[in-house]
């Protein structure tokens, strides 16, 4: 008897480059499926890519940037969490985009690869 998860599912090449097709195709598919999402955030201004050009204005701790010494140093490290939180949890959806579109072009990788065996074959 096989071990557990040894045997293969798609074991010709026909198989294999339609699973590989299909895969390519559902990756694809996700990640353009997420962009329009992305394009109606930022057109609402519900995320906003330019606080990274000014970070300051994530911080919402009142006159933060006047203090000085271990008053501004407790205050700056209370909130910086919260300030990363806020301008970096929106970068979730276009890094999410992007590995979307690398496992479609590694997937269409391999469906061109398991055509190439198949003509070989």
């Amino acid at each position: 008897m096989a071990p557990f998860g040894s045997d293969e599912i798609f074991s010709d090449d026909d198989s294999r480059a339609g699973r590989y097709k299909r895969l390519s195709e559902m990756w694809a598919v996700l990640a353009l499926a997420l962009f329009p999402v992305l394009v109606a955030l930022i057109s609402t201004d519900m995320i906003d890519p330019s606080v990274w050009l000014n970070p300051k204005t994530l911080y919402y701790t009142q006159g933060l940037w006047e203090m000085h010494g271990a008053a501004f140093w407790k205050a700056f490290l209370f909130e910086t969490p919260f300030a990363l939180f806020r301008g970096g949890i929106w970068a979730i959806l276009p890094a999410t985009i992007v590995i979307y579109m690398y496992c479609a072009w590694k997937a269409n990788q391999q469906y061109t690869l398991a055509q190439k065996n198949k003509i070989i074959h």
